[in-house]
């Protein structure tokens, strides 16, 4: 009886509280009523509704208003905005964590961006090696693995095999495509991502930078109004296979994408050492970013020769506010100094950093090291057991990696990768 009682006085109360027009107070009736259990009236049930309908339409126009900041900071700056939604989403999904000033720890992975992708490589992977004839096969993956394995004896890949690039999509491609995006994230952190924006890739593969740009810009259209990108890429690669494979791929991912990210490529097939014979070919100052991803030499005098040429690359096409974007595994930054893992502490590894720099005449701007482990002296053999429990597993790729690999564990999605922004 007293419930009833009760239920009847709040309803009264209610009542009372619309017919002089004090929606607070009857907001506040209303709760109590929910927090009773007690069945709600027509009136009440039209009254919560209401209320759903208002707040969501007050979250409508904050939207708007968010998007036409967003939409006049584009007009007004040619840098893409910071939105701390974007950046928060981001790092929540990847499970991003600074351990300290430079060093950052990832673990997780954004699906909805990467799931899309992995299944269209594995897809192509599936119907072009199908598409070879035994023993051609078999032979020649052989041959593409032999060359790619030289890397633990210190030697350079050519990457001339007809399967290179197939080997390269099934072993490198996504992860270094994961690695871009975070350095892409990074990039947009500092403030320095233009929404018209050129790029020299050099070395560029079957254009693993273009992809992760492509992939982080995904995201932020998710969370922003980009009414004015423009991409213009170049990529400067050896092996016109890559560049052919790579774009196979790219129009199948455009293709699935409800709306494309507006790139623009041009192709330069040339050998890096060749330069200085067809560096006419390379538009002058125009370039915002010259990119090198993971195209350190192993050997010392092709490394030297490079460095000599990425300086001619740097003074002749990088606009004079331009940034230069290096991405360089650790393991290698290492080896090149006789350093080991244990002895980088946070003064010696920038000492380093700006040596590396100073070989190829660059300044440092600013850097991070990202690692999945979140240290930079992870045991080897520890690292599976890690993975298994906390990084991101392949997918639509497992199947690909135990028939061309012989791989039937799980594999992950790993980083290990510092990324330096530089200028002259």
């Amino acid at each position: 009886m007293n419930n009833i009682l009760a239920n009847w006085w709040r309803s009264y109360q209610f009542e009372k509280a619309l017919s002089q027009d004090d929606r607070h107070q009857a907001q506040q009736i209303l709760q109590k009523i929910l927090s009773s259990g007690a069945r709600l009236s027509h009136l009440e049930r039209l009254f919560q509704e209401n209320q759903k309908l208002v707040q969501t339409n007050q979250e409508l126009k904050q939207r708007q208003k968010h998007l036409l900041t967003v939409r006049r900071t584009l007009a007004n700056s040619n840098f893409l905005p910071s939105v701390s939604e974007l950046i928060r989403d981001i790092s929540d999904k990847f499970k991003i964590e600074r351990i300290e000033q430079n060093l950052i720890q990832c673990t997780g992975i954004d699906r909805r961006i990467f799931s899309p992708l992995e299944a269209i490589i594995s897809d192509f992977l599936e119907k072009e090696l199908l598409g070879i004839q035994e023993p051609s096969r078999t032979a020649n993956f052989r041959t593409a693995l032999q060359d790619l394995y030289g890397l633990k004896r210190g030697l350079d890949p050519n990457y001339s095999s007809q399967l290179s690039p197939h080997l390269y999509l099934i072993k490198y491609f996504l992860e270094n495509v994961y690695c871009t995006y975070l350095a892409w994230f990074f990039v947009y952190q500092q403030g320095l991502l233009p929404s018209r924006i050129a790029i020299l890739d050099v070395a560029a593969g079957p254009g693993t930078v273009a992809y992760g740009l492509s992939l982080f810009l995904q995201s932020c259209c998710q969370r922003m109004f980009l009414p004015d990108l423009h991409i213009s890429y170049s990529s400067l690669e050896k092996q016109k296979t890559f560049q052919y494979r790579g774009l196979q791929v790219w129009r199948r991912y455009a293709d699935s994408q409800t709306t494309p990210i507006p790139f623009y490529f041009q192709f330069l097939t040339q050998d890096i050492f060749e330069y200085a014979k067809n560096s006419s070919k390379i538009a002058r100052k125009f370039f915002d970013f010259v990119v090198i991803s993971h195209c350190f030499f192993a050997d010392l005098a092709h490394r030297r020769q490079a460095f000599q040429i990425y300086q001619q690359i740097f003074e002749k096409h990088l606009k004079p506010d331009g940034c230069v974007f290096l991405i360089i595994q650790s393991r290698k930054l290492y080896k090149f100094y006789n350093l080991r893992p244990e002895q980088i502490q946070c003064d010696r590894e920038e000492r380093l950093v700006r040596e590396f720099l100073n070989e190829m005449g660059l300044r440092l701007k600013n850097y991070i090291y990202i690692s999945s482990t979140g240290s930079r002296t992870f045991r080897k053999k520890e690292f599976y057991q890690f993975a298994k429990s906390r990084l991101p597993k392949y997918e639509s790729m497992r199947t690909i990696h135990h028939q061309y690999l012989g791989i039937k564990r799980d594999l992950h999605y790993a980083v290990d990768d510092y990324i330096i922004l530089a200028q002259r």
